[in-house]
């Protein structure tokens, strides 16, 4: 297989009619333009352009062989530019897990992901289970727990201390069946 940037360099020295002008437009030197198109005519074991001091004409295989690489070349760049707008803006499928006491706080925050990324496809399980992250091909995972014990990369995004809370008419059907205020509302602020 033939090296890309030899056939490159070959291309841009056909476009531009000449080694002094493709390299005037490439910025390197002329001598290095010289040495990669001897060298992919060497690989070849073709002749693909004929040279004098004043002139330079494509060869007949040359010539075939140029359509077939700008045909490449542009392949090649096509395929740069989709890769850029991928990377410019975030598409694609997305593998959420998380407990089914998340969906709420989910439900309220999706609306504006959505807007800012409407290229992004949310997969969303909800479920009390361990959910196995690899096995079950999931990227992104939300739990509630103190430490994790699966091989993977996590990281917290939030601290919680646990607190139970309660309506008014439940604290106060707690008191009365306790006969006084039970020991998890007096730990919470919000409960005094």
């Amino acid at each position: 297989m033939q090296d890309l940037n030899d056939i490159a360099l070959f291309a841009a020295v056909v476009k531009h009619n000449g080694f002094s002008a493709a390299a005037r437009d490439l910025n390197v030197p002329k001598s290095k333009l010289s040495k990669h198109v001897a060298r992919l005519e060497e690989q070849l074991g073709v002749r693909l352009l004929e040279r004098s001091t004043r002139k330079l004409r494509m060869t007949e295989v040359g010539r075939i062989f140029y359509e077939h690489a700008q045909g490449l070349l542009d392949g090649v760049a096509a395929a740069e530019a989709e890769i850029a707008a991928v990377r410019a803006e975030p598409t694609g499928v997305v593998r959420l897990a998380c407990p089914i006491g998340f969906t709420p706080m989910l439900a309220d925050i999706l609306p504006a992901f959505h807007r800012r990324y409407p290229g992004v496809r949310l997969l969303i399980t909800a479920s009390n289970r361990r959910i196995d992250l690899i096995e079950e091909r999931i990227d992104v995972a939300l739990r509630a727990r103190a430490t994790s014990s699966t091989p993977t990369a996590s990281s917290s995004s939030a601290n919680s201390a646990r607190c139970a809370n309660a309506s008014p008419p439940a604290r106060r059907f707690s008191r009365a069946s306790a006969g006084s205020r039970p020991t998890i509302f007096r730990k919470c602020r919000r409960c005094r």
